[in-house]
């Protein structure tokens, strides 16, 4: 945990900032030289004359590193030190707490089809949580782009009756064509991106609570109907 977090101390990703906020402590920076970012594969740092690395499994081949797999869905960052592998941290989307909620307020408003977008392996949480809707799987969270994104909503919309409407909601900078190319693009607005919350042209939701995409909707029909 250490090591990957002096690795991950300079960057903006997110799964940078997860791991730091794991690691909860001050991060040394005395002893660490020629911070490296190497782009699809991780960082490479000198940590006391050491060689760290902490990335994918690519960034372990390209150094000839034996590396363990776990079985275990989410996004996988390596840390090896020194050309020897020291082990690896899993990172995971969590389930927000109203989410489950939010499915059920959507379906009492009539909306029959849900869908989710995710290349997050279809874990027992998120298929409970999800049991009510259809699920598009684009493969491992690293090939999860938007040009994927955008496809599977073109696919989506071809489906659809001249009549029906779509909505997508996103919070990441992969969102940023989808939610411009739907119907209504809802951005999250607490955690999202500037270039999420920019595209959602419609609504922003500024809790990132999904629940308040049900309140959105009753809003709007109160509205429609007032006028």
């Amino acid at each position: 945990m250490k090591l990957a977090a002096i690795a991950e101390a300079n960057s903006n990703h997110p799964i940078a900032e997860s791991i730091r906020a794991a690691w909860a402590k001050a991060i040394p920076t005395q002893g660490v030289e020629g911070y490296d970012e190497v782009a699809g594969h991780g960082i490479k740092v000198s940590v006391d004359g050491q060689e760290v690395l902490a990335g994918n499994a690519k960034l372990m081949e390209q150094a000839g590193i034996s590396y363990t797999t776990p079985d275990t869905a989410g996004t996988i960052v390596h840390v090896a030190e020194a050309g020897t592998y020291v082990g690896h941290l899993i990172i995971a989307d969590e389930v927000k707490d109203d989410a489950a909620a939010a499915s059920q307020a959507l379906k009492k408003l009539g909306i029959r089809k849900t869908v989710m977008l995710t290349g997050d392996a279809k874990s027992r949480g998120w298929q409970k949580l999800m049991q009510d809707a259809s699920w598009v799987w684009m493969g491992s969270t690293l090939n999860c782009c938007h040009r994927i994104k955008v496809e599977r909503l073109e696919q989506l919309e071809a489906a659809k009756s001249p009549k029906e409407k779509m909505v997508f909601v996103g919070d990441g900078i992969n969102d940023t064509p989808v939610l411009a190319r739907a119907d209504v693009g809802v951005a999250m607005g607490g955690l999202g991106s500037d270039a999420a919350i920019e595209s959602g042209e419609y609504v922003v939701i500024m809790t990132d609570e999904p629940s308040k995409l049900a309140s959105a909707i009753r809003i709007a029909k109160r509205t429609r109907m007032i006028v």
